[in-house]
């Protein structure tokens, strides 16, 4: 899973706002997968 989010980090510094609101569920889904946060 580490290397997901230094991919979407990497995703997020390059495309920058454009990107954020993809990235920031992308993110929310990996926490849920994780089991650390709750349904998006």
């Amino acid at each position: 899973m580490a290397e997901i989010a230094e991919t979407l980090d990497v995703g997020l510094l390059m495309s920058g706002t454009l990107s954020a609101k993809a990235v920031r569920h992308a993110f929310a889904v990996l926490e849920e997968l994780r089991g650390e946060g709750r349904p998006a």
